[in-house]
């Protein structure tokens, strides 16, 4: 258990004010976005709270959202599935909410005619990719945003975007001592 301190829980408190804030923005020209999407919000438990409210956050702000929760007992941790292969555990933060809102309104870059031509002919397993994050990471953005077209790719590739400071089990347990760290199918692991 990890105790927060005050400068801590104070500096999080304005990521969630600032996060709001680019929220409500984003909502006022989602229009002009085109911003569509639907969230399934999964598993709600003891941290889930904040992700049910973010979610709920989002819906109001963005009605073309659609949000579906599943209290089933699968057990994980509560994340918020995107219909394009990409998961958050953890409510997106911070640097965090471009991506996520680039992943909701599916204006996820293609993959380029090289790459795309090895994953069709690649015989590939499903894979999992595990992404630890934090909000305050200036590299985690554009590694969540480099890894998202893969996902959307191919539907046997998944992708999960874990907030290592939400989860601090999940990062332990994976051994993740920086942020962003890569981790394939729980055996392979990018650092930095």
């Amino acid at each position: 258990v990890v105790e927060r301190s005050r400068t801590e829980r104070d500096a999080l408190d304005r990521t969630l004010v600032q996060d709001r804030r680019e929220i409500e923005e984003l909502a006022a020209t989602s229009a002009s976005m085109g911003l569509a999407g639907r969230l399934e919000a999964l598993r709600l438990r003891e941290r889930s709270a904040e992700l049910a409210q973010f979610c709920e956050r989002i819906a109001q702000l963005l009605p073309q959202v659609s949000v579906v929760r599943e209290d089933g007992s699968e057990q994980g941790p509560p994340s918020i599935r995107l219909p394009n292969g990409v998961r958050y555990l953890g409510a997106p933060r911070g640097t965090e909410i471009p991506p996520f809102i680039a992943a909701l309104s599916g204006k996820i870059r293609s993959l380029d005619a090289p790459l795309r031509a090895r994953l069709d002919a690649a015989s590939i397993h499903p894979a999992e990719m595990e992404l630890y994050v934090t909000p305050h990471c200036t590299f985690c953005p554009g590694m969540v945003l480099g890894l998202m077209p893969l996902a959307a790719a191919d539907r046997r590739i998944q992708l999960a975007v874990i907030d290592a400071g939400r989860f601090p089990e999940m990062a332990a347990s994976r051994e993740v001592r920086a942020v962003p760290t890569l981790v394939l199918d729980g055996r392979f692991r990018w650092s930095g």
